[in-house]
C-alpha cells in the first residue's frame, strides 16, 4: 500500500539520518555493542559462543540474547562500526511505526494511521531509544504486537479487524509477548498484568480462551524455555542471581548506580519527553477505558498505565522503562484526535447546511414559482434533507488550519521543555555523580586501534586503563580499543584503594600494576600529567597522545 511505504520511507529518514555520526555512550550502548562484537569470537558458527554471551573477560548474563544475536548478525553483514551497532535499534524502531500504521490503516482509517506516525515520530522519548544501540526498541515492538494481538481477542465479528478470526489474535500477544521477553526480559511483565487486569475486568476475554490461546502459550514457552533452561543448567543459581537477583530483583529495592529519584519521576520524564501529545495522554487514556465503542482498546490503556504506574513504584528510575508505553500512546492519542476532526467536521458540515438551506412558511408549497397555500404532508413534501458534501476547498482549509495547530503546538511545546529534557540524559547523575565524557578518549583510541601499526596489533594481553579515580566507565574503552581492558592502580592509594570504593566490572575494578604486568610489555592508557605518572621501576613508551590523555607501551626495567 502506497500510505505504508510512505510511512515507512519517513520513519527512515527520521531514524537513520546520521545514525552512526555519534561516538557509543558508556553503560549500556557501549555495553551492548561490545557483548555483541564478542559473540563473533570465531571465524566460523560457534553455537556456544551465540547462546553464552560474554563482555570483556567473563561471563555477561545480564539479558536476554535476542537483541545481541540481530546486532551480531550486522556485524558480520556490514562489519563493526557506531551505524551497526544501532541499526538492530533503528530496524526495531522503523518496523513499529509500521506495525502501528497498518494496524490504524486496517481497522480505522487513512487519517488515523498517519496521525499515529507523525505523533510516534515526533515523541522525544521514542527518538532517543530508537537512535541508540540498546534493547528498549525491540521490545517495544514486541509488546505493540502483543496488544495488537489483545485488541484483535476483543473486536466484534462485525468490526474492521486485522484477522479473520479474533481468536488468533492470541497467536499474536503470544508471539509479540516472546520477541519482548527475550529482549529485555522482566521488562516484558507489563504484558503478563495487562493480561491479568483484563481478565478479571472484561467477560469478552474470558469467554474466548479458547483453543488458540493455549497453542499460542506453548509457541511462547517454545520460544523462551530453551535459551533460559541451557543457561540455567549450565550455570545454576550464578545464573540466577546475575539474571534476576541482580538486575531485576535488586533493581525494584534498591536505587542503583547513582539514579536516586522519587517516586513521581516518570511523570516528569513524560512531561518533558513526549510534549504536546502528553497533554492529550490523560483524555485518551479516559476515552479508550470508559466509552463502550472503544472497548477493544482497553489493553494499550491498560498497559501504558500499568508501565508507568508499575515503573514508579521500582526504586531505580530511568528514563527509557516507560519507553514502551509510547507506541500504545500515540495510537490511542491518534485514535481520539482522528474521532475530534470527524466530529469537528459534521458540526462545520451542519453549519453550512443551515446557511445554505432556505426557509420556507410551513405549509406552503411553491409550484411552478407561485406560491400556494395548500396545506403540504409533511411525509411527501418535507422528506429527510440530503446532507451537502463538504466542498473541497473547505475541507482542505479546514485540515490546514488542523495540521498547522498541531505543529505550532508541537513547535512550541519542544522549545519549552528542550532544557529540562536535555537533563533527563544528562552525564550528571541525580546523586550528583558525573560520568565522564568519552569523547576525547574514543577519539585517541580510535586513532591507534582503528587501523593498528603491526607493532600495536602485536603487542600481546589487555590494554591496561590506569587513568586515576574510582569512577572511569570503560565500556566504550572496550568496544574502541577492540581487545581486553584491565584497570590498574599505579601507586598504591589507600585513601582510594578497593577498600573504600564500590568495585563494579564497568567503572572500578583495577589490580595492582605489579600484577597486571608480566615479562612482556603491555599497552596501558594514562592520564597526562606535570608529573610522571609511572612508578620509576618501569618503562613507558609513548605512542598516541591527546589533550590530556596518552597510551603508550608500559614494561618493567631490567
Amino acid at each position: 500500500m502506497p500510505s505504508i511505504a510512505l510511512a515507512v520511507l519517513l520513519s527512515a529518514i527520521v531514524i537513520l539520518t546520521l545514525l552512526g555520526h555519534n561516538r557509543l555512550t558508556d553503560w549500556d550502548e557501549g555495553i551492548y555493542a561490545q557483548v555483541s562484537r564478542q559473540i563473533l569470537t570465531t571465524q566460523h558458527f560457534n553455537p556456544a559462543s551465540w547462546l553464552v554471551l560474554h563482555w570483556n573477560t567473563g561471563l555477561w548474563l545480564e539479558k536476554p540474547p535476542l537483541t545481541f544475536w540481530i546486532t551480531a548478525l550486522f556485524y558480520k553483514l556490514f562489519g563493526v562500526s557506531e551505524f551497526t551497532a544501532r541499526l538492530g535499534s533503528a530496524l526495531a524502531g522503523i518496523a513499529l511505526v509500521k506495525l502501528l500504521h497498518y494496524w490504524l490503516l486496517r481497522t480505522r482509517d487513512l487519517l488515523t494511521a498517519w496521525l499515529s506516525t507523525f505523533i510516534l515520530l515526533s515523541t522525544f522519548g521514542f527518538l532517543h531509544i530508537v537512535r541508540v544501540g540498546e534493547t528498549d526498541t525491540l521490545l517495544s515492538f514486541g509488546c505493540m504486537l502483543a496488544l495488537i494481538g489483545l485488541t484483535e481477542v476483543l473486536r466484534d465479528a462485525d468490526e474492521p479487524a486485522l484477522l479473520s478470526n479474533p481468536a488468533n489474535g492470541w497467536y499474536l500477544y503470544w508471539t509479540g509477548f516472546a520477541i519482548a521477553l527475550m529482549s529485555k526480559g522482566a521488562a516484558s511483565g507489563g504484558l503478563f498484568l495487562t493480561l491479568i487486569l483484563l481478565l478479571l475486568v472484561d467477560p469478552t476475554l474470558r469467554r474466548r480462551l479458547r483453543a488458540p490461546f493455549f497453542y499460542g502459550l506453548l509457541l511462547f514457552l517454545v520460544l523462551v524455555l530453551p535459551w533460559h533452561l541451557y543457561l540455567l543448567h549450565l550455570y545454576g543459581n550464578f545464573f540466577v542471581d546475575e539474571y534476576l537477583n541482580l538486575h531485576v530483583i535488586g533493581r525494584v529495592t534498591h536505587q542503583y548506580d547513582g539514579h536516586i529519584t522519587h517516586w513521581w519521576y516518570y511523570l516528569r520524564v513524560l512531561l518533558f519527553s513526549a510534549p504536546p501529545w502528553v497533554l492529550l495522554y490523560p483524555i485518551a487514556l479516559y476515552a479508550a477505558l470508559r466509552q463502550p465503542h472503544l472497548r477493544p482498546l482497553r489493553p494499550l490503556a491498560l498497559f501504558a498505565l500499568t508501565q508507568i504506574i508499575a515503573f514508579s513504584f521500582v526504586q531505580t528510575r530511568l528514563p527509557h522503562y516507560v519507553a514502551p508505553a509510547y507506541a500504545p500512546l500515540s495510537a490511542l492519542v491518534a485514535i481520539w484526535l482522528a474521532d475530534w476532526f470527524q466530529r469537528r467536521s459534521l458540526v462545520i458540515l451542519s453549519e453550512r447546511e443551515n446557511a445554505v438551506t432556505p426557509s420556507e412558511p410551513e405549509n406552503v408549497v411553491i409550484l411552478s414559482g407561485a406560491r400556494s397555500a395548500q396545506p403540504k404532508d409533511p411525509d411527501a413534501l418535507h422528506p429527510a434533507p440530503t446532507p451537502l458534501p463538504l466542498s473541497a476547498p473547505t475541507l482542505f482549509r479546514f485540515r490546514l488550519q488542523f495540521a498547522t495547530a498541531l505543529a505550532a503546538l508541537w513547535i512550541l511545546t519542544a522549545l519549552l521543555t528542550a532544557h529540562p529534557r536535555s537533563q533527563l540524559h544528562s552525564p550528571r547523575l541525580p546523586n550528583g555523580v558525573v560520568t565522564p565524557n568519552n569523547r576525547e578518549v574514543t577519539a585517541l583510541l580510535k586513532q591507534v586501534f582503528q587501523h593498528p601499526s603491526p607493532f600495536v596489533a602485536n603487542t600481546p594481553g589487555p590494554l591496561l586503563d590506569g587513568r586515576p579515580g574510582t569512577y572511569n566507565p570503560i565500556p566504550t574503552v572496550l568496544f574502541y580499543a577492540n581487545r581486553p581492558v584491565q584497570q590498574v592502580e599505579l601507586h598504591s592509594n589507600p585513601t582510594t584503594g578497593p577498600s573504600n570504593a564500590t568495585m563494579d566490572i564497568y567503572t572500578y575494578n583495577p589490580i595492582p600494576l605489579s600484577q597486571a604486568l608480566t615479562t612482556e610489555p603491555r599497552l596501558i592508557l594514562i592520564t597526562r600529567a606535570p608529573n610522571p605518572q609511572i612508578p620509576a621501576a618501569y618503562n613507558f613508551q609513548p605512542i598516541a597522545t591527546s589533550p590530556t590523555l596518552e597510551l603508550g607501551l608500559i614494561s618493567r626495567l631490567p
